[in-house]
Order: C-alpha cells, then sequence, then structure tokens
C-alpha cells in the first residue's frame, strides 16, 4: 500500500508540501526550510527544488503516519533531476544514529549521480549502490526491499536493474525520526542541489510492496 505520495504541486508561494493520500486529517505534511522551494517546471506540474546546503523538507515525527516499517517490506520511487556533482546527496532519509556510522532507519541519496540505499537496523548499516541517473533531466528511480523473499531491487526508468540487485539487511528499522527530504538529518553535509517530483513511499508488512509491474506503470 502507499504510505505518502508527495506531488509537489502546490502554488509557488507554498511553506509546505502535503501528503495528497493523507489530507484529512493532513499527515505527512513536508515543511519548506529555508531555500527549499517549489517551482515550475517538474516532471509533472510543478516540483520541490533544494539548491543549498541549508535547504530541505522536513516531516516532523508527530506529523508522520505510516512510517512504522519495522521489519516489514518497503519501497519508494521519484523523478529526479540534478547537475552532474561529487555528492553525497539526499533525497530522502528516516533515521537514527545508535553509534558511530550505526545507524536505525533508511536513507535514498546519490553519490555523484549514482543512487544508494542506506539500511539501518541499529546493529548495521549496510550500503547499497544502485544505478546511475544521467545528469539535467528527469529520471525516475525506484527501489523495493522485500523481506518475506529476502530480495532488494533498483529500478532506473521503469524497469529493474539486476546487476544491482541485493540481500537486504534482516531486522526492525523503524525509528522515532524526522523525514528529511534534501539534506540529511544525521550527517548534515548531503545536499540535494537539485529537483524532486511525485515522491512516494509504499509499506507491505509481507510481500512486494513495489512490483516490477507497478514501476512501469508508475514510469509510464
Amino acid at each position: 500500500r502507499m504510505v505518502a505520495w508527495w506531488p509537489f504541486d502546490e502554488p509557488v508561494s507554498a511553506t509546505s508540501a502535503k501528503d495528497v493520500t493523507h489530507l484529512s486529517p493532513a499527515k505527512n505534511v513536508a515543511n519548506l526550510v529555508r531555500g527549499a522551494a517549489i517551482t515550475a517546471g517538474g516532471h509533472k506540474g510543478r516540483m520541490l527544488c533544494v539548491p543549498g546546503e541549508l535547504d530541505y523538507a522536513v516531516v516532523p515525527f508527530a506529523n508522520q503516519l505510516g512510517f512504522q516499517f519495522g521489519a516489514g517490506s518497503f519501497a519508494a520511487d521519484a523523478w529526479v533531476q540534478m547537475p552532474p556533482g561529487a555528492g553525497p546527496r539526499m533525497m530522502v532519509e528516516k533515521r537514527v544514529i545508535i553509534s558511530g556510522t550505526v545507524t536505525r532507519g533508511f536513507a535514498l541519496y546519490f553519490v555523484g549521480l549514482q543512487a544508494h540505499l542506506d539500511l539501518g537496523n541499529g546493529i548495521v548499516t549496510q550500503v547499497v549502490p544502485g544505478p546511475t541517473v544521467a545528469a539535467n533531466t528527469w529520471q525516475h528511480v525506484a527501489f523495493s526491499v522485500d523481506r518475506t523473499t529476502g530480495q532488494g531491487r533498483w529500478y532506473l526508468n521503469g524497469a529493474v536493474v539486476p546487476a544491482f540487485n541485493f540481500t537486504p539487511v534482516t531486522g526492525p528499522i523503524s525509528s522515532a525520526a524526522d523525514l528529511w527530504i534534501g539534506q540529511s538529518a544525521v550527517f548534515p553535509t548531503m545536499p540535494l542541489q537539485g529537483c524532486v517530483d511525485d515522491l512516494e513511499v509504499f509499506f507491505a508488512p509481507n510481500g512486494n510492496p513495489l512490483p516490477a509491474a507497478s514501476v512501469a506503470t508508475i514510469y509510464a
């Protein structure tokens, strides 16, 4: 099931972005901070642009609904457009630091233009490399973590990328962290320095949260 969907189609003067799956009462509202802004020219309609190191959007934990994944399956997808850069560059993160670089939660980010996923269960943080997107053009990126079968998949522009199949770490990843978009709350030198559109998150207690056919439909 879909946990959240931010189309980022608010007016350009907006100070927050709605999760359109939870409008009444309003949940998972992303507050725009500093230079993070809704801007014209998205993949569809408007988009969220996060140009600088101090810019981000945040969903406070108190306003979140549906993000306590435990040891269940989950997935996310979004359209992204970025210039070349060295990175790392955060797209979306919900995690806390346990000790050093050990975390509990997840983070989808880019190193340069290569997607990465961090999965932390409080004991170990698994770093999972993914596909590389093209610069300065809209690209669709998705991942799925199927805890039932122990299969992880990356997708680029609607198609699975088998070279980056992975076995996800086991154990719960839930935390009381805020959800950040465009910057990291725990490693605060990861500005996206780009734009994102139609960010979606999915959860399935059992089974595949985002099958290949669904990814292809979203991309189309």
